[in-house]
Parts: C-alpha cells; structure tokens; sequence
C-alpha cells in the first residue's frame, strides 16, 4: 500500500481554503499512486481553531468539507485520514475521518485530549482499529500517544496492522527528537509501524513545523520529511510475510515541495502574528482570499 503524507499549511478558520489545499493534495497524491492520503489533526479547521470550534457554523462548514472530499474520493484515486472537529450529539469532539470509495467509512474521537483542549472538546472512546482496503489502521490521534490511556496498545491487541498519527505538535527546540521518542515508545509497546503526519503553519502564538516521518516495526526511520517545507512524502508499505510483523514503509518521495517560513527573526515573528482567522462561509470571499494570501506568504 502506498501512503502518502501531505504536509500543507492549513489556515485558522478557512474551512473552504482548507478544502481546497486538500483537494491539491489528492490530486497529487493520486498521481504518485498513493492509496492513502493522510493530513494533520484537525487539519479542515487549520491550526488552532480554539473558540471557534464551539460554533455550530463553523462546525457545520468542517461537516460538508468532509462530505466533500468523500464525494471526490467516489470516481477511485486515495483514500483519505483528516482530521476535524465535529458535533457528536450535545459534545464536540476532535475527530479523524477515514474517507474511501465516495464515502466516510469510520470516524475516529481524540481519547486522550490535552489540558488547553477540554474547554472545547469532549475525550471520545477508545475504539479499534478501521479496515482500509484489506490492512487494518489504528488512528491515534495527537496526544493518544502519550500511552497514559492505553490507545495504541488497545488498537495493537483489537489487530491493527499500523499506527496513522494525525497530530498538532509545535515546533520547539529539540520537539523532532521528543516526537521520535514518544513514536518508538508505541513502536516498541505494539510492534506496529507508524505513520506520523504534523501540522505545519502559525496561528497566533503558535507554530507547527510539520516535520512528518515514519518508524518501521524494526524501530528503522522509514523516512523524514524536512521541516518547515510544504509538500507530499509518499513511501510503499509491505507486509514482509502474511500476517506477520516487521512491516516495512519503503523509501520516500517529496513533491510539491516549496519552503514556508521559519520561526526565526522577523520572519518567524510575521507567522506568529500575521495568520488571521479567515472567513469559512464562502469560498471566493475576499477576506478569506487575503487571508490565506497573508499566512501562505508570511515571509
């Protein structure tokens, strides 16, 4: 199976760019031949949505996004891992849709949620793993790494074949190395291979390099990809005999590739503070033009 991980700039409240950077990612990804195309936790809301994420519109917006995609995915070409946040009932959650042949075929709730997150999100349940074109995925998202609440070594007993990991992790001195580590804890714990895809952009105060990579079973880097560097990594994953552990994530292929800008001097100080929340309602506003126009050239 290929995977592809697309590392692409997810705007704060620009539910319909967002959908769109998406939908060049299929693309692209479609023509590497991928059969999976995996985003970042709570990528169709952009990094971080925060308060906006209690509104019904907005939530409403994130919903047909996805809806959308599944639509696109009906005519053959990837499927698809994103990350969104939804309305469950009277809660919300911060959700994973696994999106294949026109339609969403599981979704999945952030178990264990961050301290910042629980006046926004409800922790979902702990659930197995999704069946994807005969290999079964264990979506962990973000902080369900931690191994606090025993996400991936349920998923592992429950027959995963692989940990995907949507995450938001910001950037930070020697953040690549603490995410490697958190990543071959869980490698180690279940044997399994691991996809790991990052956010990548700034909101506010915060920024997120993205920096995705992936673990083989074996404990082998399968691939890294740069930091600060918007595109798709595609690798091949096998598994060696049937049914059996190691599996392997072959090789890596970027495309797309162009530099967004680094968290240093003037230029890191313009994304900290120059990614407005955009408009979501239209997709030719101009306020949600220029804002996506201010955080894609931030420097």
């Amino acid at each position: 199976m290929r995977i592809a991980v697309a590392q692409t700039n997810a705007v704060a409240g620009d539910v319909a760019g967002n959908l769109a950077r998406a939908r060049r990612a299929l693309g692209e990804a479609q023509r590497q031949g991928a059969d999976l195309l995996v985003f970042a936790e709570l990528f169709l809301a952009g990094f971080t949505p925060e308060d906006l994420a209690l509104g019904k519109t907005f939530l409403h917006a994130c919903a047909a996004a996805v809806e959308t995609l599944a639509g696109w995915t009906g005519q053959g070409g990837p499927g698809i891992v994103i990350g969104f946040p939804r309305q469950d009932g009277r809660a919300k959650r911060n959700s994973v849709a696994v999106i294949d042949g026109g339609r969403v075929i599981a979704i999945r709730d952030k178990v264990d949620l961050q301290p910042e997150e629980s006046g926004y999100f409800f922790a979902g349940a702990m659930t197995g793993p999704v069946g994807f074109r005969g290999v079964r995925l264990g979506i962990a998202i973000g902080r369900d790494l931690s191994g606090e609440l025993g996400v991936c070594e349920t998923l592992a007993e429950s027959g995963a074949d692989m940990l995907i990991v949507p995450a938001v992790s910001a950037y930070g001195g020697q953040m690549l190395d603490l995410r490697h580590q958190q990543v071959l804890r869980r490698v180690i714990e279940t044997d399994l291979p691991a996809v790991y895809a990052n956010a990548l952009g700034g909101n506010g105060e915060h920024v997120f390099d993205g920096a995705g990579f992936g673990f083989n079973a074996d404990r082998s880097l399968a691939f890294q990809m740069a930091p600060f560097d918007e595109g798709l990594a595609t690798c091949d994953w096998e598994q060696t005999v049937e049914g059996s552990t190691p599996c392997r994530l072959r090789g890596a292929r970027r495309s797309w590739s162009r530099k967004t800008c680094r968290p240093t001097g003037t230029a890191g100080r313009r994304m900290a503070s120059g990614s407005p929340i955009a408009a979501f309602a239209t997709t030719s506003s101009t306020s949600t033009r220029s804002a996506s126009t201010a955080a894609r050239n931030c420097g």
